[in-house]
């Protein structure tokens, strides 16, 4: 059974200029998107909102991959993590039941991606879950210091193209009213 906790990490001395402010998972079955102009411009169901410590290590790509001359992928990687604790350590560690994860990535600068989805087909008007589905990969990690322990999160999948939303219509306000 997928059971998906958020984490909110307390603020740290380390202040981050760019990269991910915040990421909310859910399961693919339990959202609905509406699409405009080939963006996701609303989103409904129930979030989890994970705040990953602010040392500028939590990063969310897409690098493309040709794996034959007709063939075009994004590789997604998303990476994040946690101070050592046993609320955090059992949050990751219930995601690795989880399958068709969803992650919607508020980027510092208000840029918003979602990822574990692709488009539906080149008109960009529905989503289906990604060609390889979201899966999640935890880690309880220390080290000769306390500083060092922590718990981290590493999110994979692989779809056709890439979902944006709508910067001004999915805002944290916007999405942090979806999280339960």
């Amino acid at each position: 059974m997928c059971t998906i906790t958020g984490i909110t990490e307390a603020e740290s001395c380390v202040e981050a200029i760019g990269g991910i402010k915040a990421l909310y998972l859910a399961e693919f079955s339990s959202l609905g998107f509406t699409i405009a102009s080939k963006k996701v411009t609303a989103v409904t169901g129930a979030l989890k909102k994970f705040v990953m410590i602010k040392n500028a290590t939590a990063f969310a790509n897409n690098p493309g991959e040709r794996t034959s001359p007709r063939l075009h992928r994004y590789n997604t990687e998303i990476f994040a993590q946690f101070g050592e604790s046993d609320e955090a350590a059992d949050a990751l560690d219930d995601l690795k039941a989880c399958c068709k994860l969803v992650a919607i990535v508020l980027f510092e600068n208000g840029n918003v991606r979602l990822f574990g989805v692709q488009f539906t087909s080149a008109a960009k008007t529905a989503l289906e879950v990604s060609a390889v589905e979201m899966v999640a990969t935890s880690s309880d990690l220390s080290d000769v210091s306390t500083a060092e322990s922590r718990t981290e999160l590493r999110l994979t999948a692989q779809s056709k193209n890439i979902v944006r939303g709508l910067n001004s219509a999915l805002t944290e306000v916007v999405l942090d009213a979806l999280v339960a």
